[in-house]
C-alpha cells in the first residue's frame, strides 16, 4: 500500500513536469525560428541604408535639370520588416517632406516601396527585385502625373556604392514606352562629429 501510494505521487509529480518540459522546448524552438512574415537575410540586405545621409538632388522638370539638398533619416521600423526613409528638403522655397518606406514580401517575394510627401494626397507603390550581388533594387509601378492627370510608369533603382553611400534614381517611361531619368540622389552618410 505504501509503494501505491509512493508510486503515484512520483508520476503524478513526473507528469506534471512533463509538459512543463516540453512546453519550455517547444518555446526555445519557436525562440530561434524565423516565422514566415518575419524579417529574414534578404530584409538584412537593406541594413547598409540605414542611418543619417546627406543627399544631393538632381531632378528635371520640363527640360532643365535643377539641382538640391536634402537630409535623410533611414530606420527600421516594425520589428526590422521595413526601413522608413525620411527625406527634408526645401521645393520653390517651401519645405518639402519625403516619407519612403522600403521592404520586402516574404509572402510574394517582391521588394515593396511605398512613397508619401507634403505636396500631394498620392502614395506611389512599386513592386521590385534586388540583384544576386544584392547592391541594385529595382521597382516598377506606376503613378500619376500632376499635369496630365494620366497614368505614368515609373521604376526606381537603389544602388548601394558601398556602406557609406547609395544613389536612389527614379525614372518615367512615357506612352510611347520610352524611359527617362527624372531625379537622381546621391546620398552620402554624415560624418559623426
Amino acid at each position: 500500500m505504501r509503494f501505491c501510494r509512493r508510486f503515484s505521487a512520483i508520476l503524478a509529480v513526473s507528469l506534471s513536469l512533463v509538459p512543463a518540459n516540453l512546453l519550455a522546448q517547444q518555446n526555445k524552438d519557436r525562440s530561434t525560428e524565423v516565422t514566415p512574415d518575419g524579417p529574414g537575410p534578404v530584409h538584412r540586405r537593406l541594413d547598409d541604408l540605414v542611418g543619417d545621409w546627406d543627399v544631393a538632388i538632381q531632378y528635371k522638370i520640363g527640360e532643365k535639370v535643377q539641382e538640391g539638398k536634402a537630409t535623410c533619416d533611414a530606420k527600421w521600423i516594425l520589428g526590422g520588416r521595413f526601413l522608413q526613409q525620411d527625406y527634408h528638403s526645401r521645393f520653390q522655397g517651401q519645405p518639402f517632406h519625403v516619407l519612403q518606406i522600403l521592404g520586402y514580401e516574404n509572402q510574394k517575394k517582391k521588394f515593396i516601396e511605398l512613397m508619401m510627401d507634403t505636396m500631394s494626397t498620392s502614395v506611389l507603390h512599386n513592386e521590385g527585385e534586388i540583384s544576386e550581388d544584392g547592391k541594385v533594387i529595382t521597382n516598377q509601378g506606376e503613378s500619376r502625373d500632376p499635369t496630365t492627370k494620366k497614368p505614368v510608369k515609373l521604376r526606381t533603382r537603389y544602388t548601394i556604392t558601398d556602406h557609406d553611400h547609395f544613389t536612389l534614381e527614379w525614372y518615367r517611361v512615357d506612352e510611347g514606352g520610352k524611359e527617362e531619368k527624372t531625379v537622381t540622389l546621391r546620398h552620402s552618410r554624415k560624418k559623426l562629429e
